[in-house]
This record gives structure tokens, sequence and C-alpha cells, in this order.
């Protein structure tokens, strides 16, 4: 396909026709994960909360709670997250985004959300972190 191919511009006018509207969706519904999330743990962290950031992404951490132990558990009940950021993924030393963010790659998940995520998914994203903190929490309270 040439650099003046019609089905490129195409593609490329269908794909930008449609982003702030999406990008508005997808904050919406990043606010409405966020707001789950503190429901559920009330202190949790937010990283980049009150600043200019993406609409489809949210970096949290829940403290006491590693980010393996939350990402396994989540994994294992079907949900995939990613721990640390984007930037770093499959890099040895720690995130410089997350430091800069006050944060550590250890402590920190990353949800993203795209064009198919609709409310329900969000949701179901909440019930099944519920289920999973409440478990860490029970095994800890046990041992």
């Amino acid at each position: 396909m040439s650099p003046q191919s019609p089905d490129l511009a195409a593609a490329f006018e269908a794909a930008s026709k449609g982003r702030e509207a999406e990008a508005a969706r997808l904050g919406l519904l990043r606010d409405r994960l966020e707001r789950r999330i503190a429901q559920i743990a009330p202190d949790a962290r937010f990283f980049g909360r009150g600043a200019a950031r993406v609409a489809c992404v949210s970096a949290f951490a829940l403290p006491g709670m590693p980010a393996h132990t939350l990402l396994m558990a989540l994994d294992l009940s079907g949900v995939a997250v990613s721990s640390g950021s984007a930037c770093s993924s499959g890099k040895v030393r720690e995130s410089h985004v997350l430091a800069a963010m006050g944060a550590q790659e250890k402590e920190a998940l990353r949800v993203s959300l795209g064009w198919s995520t609709r409310e329900v998914d969000v949701e179901q994203f909440g019930m099944v972190l519920s289920e999973v903190v409440d478990r860490i929490r029970l095994r800890r309270s046990v041992a």
C-alpha cells in the first residue's frame, strides 16, 4: 500500500472521526472503575489522578497487597490486568514514569479499557476485584 493510498486515508479518517467521543466515553468508564475500586479499598492510591492522562488507563495500588499477588489472583479469576507501567513492560528496572508519580513497580496495577469495554465490564471487574481482595484479607487474618 502506498502512502497515497485511498484505503489508508479512509482508515485514518474513520479512526479519527469518533476519537473525542470515544475518549470521553472511556474517561467516564475509567472514573467509574476508580470509584468502584475506592469502594472496595478506601485506601487505594490512584496514580496520575487529577493530572492530564489518557482516558483508557487506570493505574492504582492497594496498600499492603503486592501487585503480583493481585495480578495472579485476578488472572485466575479470568480478569487480565498488568502490573507496572506500559512503558517499562518487560524491563528489569523500575519504571521512571511510576517513580515520577511516587509509585513503585511492585505495587502498581494497570487496567486498560478499550473500544469494546462496556459498563457491564467495569461492574464485572469490580465484583471480581472485591472477591479477590476479600480472599487475600481473609487469608492474611487467618495466617
